[in-house]
């Protein structure tokens, strides 16, 4: 099989996007903790606590726009793979037949085979 010809595609492996959803999930839930201090902090008084509320509450807005960028990030690599993919069926079109054909030739015998 070849190699799309000018193309440079990114694929990540399994772990890359295992370790990027947990990093993410963990990030969400960082974010819903803060959250929830800062709404039981609400009514305490004083300049100390007022410092350390706007403090939160910065670093709480840049999180949720990493998170956002991230999950951005990942739609756009999902779409930069699709366009590789379309790119390539187009320039190896029976390449493609032929691999389409024999996938579903195994598929096909699996499945007599129970």
């Amino acid at each position: 099989m070849t190699k799309p010809s000018g193309h440079s595609a990114n694929f990540e492996t399994e772990d890359d996007r295992t370790s990027m959803g947990d990093l993410l999930d963990d990030l969400r839930e960082l974010v819903r903790d803060a959250e929830s201090l800062l709404r039981q902090t609400d009514g305490d008084v004083g300049e100390r606590v007022s410092d350390v509320r706007s403090k939160i509450e910065e670093k709480l807005e840049d999180a949720r726009d990493r998170l956002h960028e991230a999950t951005d990030g990942k739609a756009a690599r999902v779409k930069n793979v699709a366009r590789s993919t379309e790119s390539y069926v187009r320039e190896n079109p029976w390449t493609a037949v032929l691999l389409a054909a024999g996938l579903g030739y195994f598929i096909a015998n699996l499945g007599r085979r129970r």
